[in-house]
Formats: C-alpha cells, structure tokens, sequence
C-alpha cells in the first residue's frame, strides 16, 4: 500500500472448541481460523490453540476509530453472546490493531467508549503492532 494503513480483527482463542457454533452465534463468517494440532501451510509446525478471527482491513487511514468501528459494526451487538460462549469454552480473546506507517504518516491512537465496553464487556486484551515503512 502507497498510504499508511490500519487492520483490526478480533481473535476469539483457546484449547479446542466448535468453531462453526461460534460463527453461527455471531452471524458473521471469520475472516480466518484455525485448530489446535493441524499442520499451518507452509510450515513445519502445527497450531498451538484453536482460534476464530474476525477482521477488518487493511484499510488506508489514519483514523484508527474508523476501522475498528467497522469491527464492532460487523459484530453487530453479539459480544455479550461472544462473551458467554467464552466462558463455557473457557476461551480468550484479544483485539489485534496493526498499523503500517507509510512515509511518516502516523494516525492518531483514540479509543471510544463503544470500543472500550467490547474490550471490556469480552475481557479482551489489546494488542498493537506498529511497522514503518
């Protein structure tokens, strides 16, 4: 990408749990997934959990808000039946931000109230990778 770009997804991960009931739940198709045991393409090595990832992105802005509120519209208020079948499957979650600055140009890091009730309402962690080009 010529411009500096934003991509946010949401992992939903543990041990081994139904990842067609979660994307049932959530009405939504991952964007990708993968399970514990099963060989990664291209790779000698195998998945270390069971994960489900729903992303959004790459997305030329520099609105950081503007992305990951395109991650909660297509969440569409499911988070609290995320939330419950985390508990059941004794599952984690983290919201992953990465952000490929482009010729300096930095965007601006905010964080709204809707986007830090689903961090909270998920007991998610956030995780930001930052790389410059």
């Amino acid at each position: 990408m010529s411009q500096t770009s934003i991509r946010v997804y949401l992992s939903v991960f543990g041990d081994s749990f139904d990842l067609t009931a979660l994307t049932t739940l959530v009405g939504v198709d991952p964007t990708e997934t993968g399970i514990k045991g099963q060989p990664i393409v291209g790779r000698r090595t195998t998945y270390k959990e069971t994960y489900w990832d729903l992303s959004v992105g790459p997305t030329e802005s520099l609105d950081l808000a503007e992305v990951y509120e395109a991650l909660l519209n297509k969440l569409n208020g499911s988070e609290e039946a995320i939330c419950q079948f985390m508990s059941v499957n004794h599952l984690s979650a983290k919201f992953n931000i990465v952000i490929d600055i482009v010729n300096g140009r930095t965007p601006g890091l905010y964080f709204n109230r809707a986007f830090l009730n689903s961090v909270e309402m998920l007991q998610a962690e956030v995780d930001i990778d930052t790389y410059v080009t």
